[in-house]
């Protein structure tokens, strides 16, 4: 019986659940975790039904006030089969985000979407309107050039008819 994890899952502001596990198939788990602080040692029984046995793994959940994890020195795990094993510190884990918590970041989340596909919908009219308005003054602007050309090349004409008749 190998222990593959040891994890402080913190559990609200006053306690936390100590996750053990790994391969293995112990006769009798019924574990008690050990934990050692400096001149004492306190036994922790497993939360019922934490401890199971199933495809060649094992494991078990002990709850800690978190003053006794914050103050444990090292941990030994005293498994119903007579098996010892010290345990390294436990990592943490942040604790799992409970349902409201996740479906009000949800509803945050979709309501960012909806404001920014309202914000994208809203540039996108303002893009139209700022291109036909573009094209509008293009075509006046071709217009009063076409214009002007028409023009300059009647004065021109008019121009040229008129020193015609002045040299003759």
């Amino acid at each position: 019986m190998d222990v593959e994890f040891f994890e402080a899952v913190l559990a609200g502001s006053r306690s936390a659940l100590l996750r053990v596990g790994g391969p293995g198939t112990p006769s009798r788990l019924e574990s008690n975790l050990v934990v050692h602080t400096a001149g004492a040692s306190r036994e922790l029984a497993a939360l019922p039904a934490s401890e199971t046995v199933a495809e060649g793994r094992w494991q078990a959940a002990f709850p800690i006030p978190r003053d006794l994890l914050a103050a444990a020195d090292r941990f030994t795990l005293v498994v119903g089969d007579g098996s010892v094993l010290a345990l390294p510190a436990p990592s943490s884990r942040p604790p799992r985000r409970d349902r409201e918590d996740v479906e009000a970041a949800l509803r945050r989340e979709r309501e960012l979407r909806e404001a920014a596909e309202a914000r994208i919908a809203e540039l996108g009219e303002a893009e139209q309107s700022l291109r036909a308005r573009l094209e509008a003054e293009l075509e006046r602007r071709q217009a009063a050039l076409a214009d002007a050309q028409a023009r300059h090349e009647q004065a021109a004409t008019e121009t040229a008819g008129q020193i015609e008749r002045f040299e003759r």
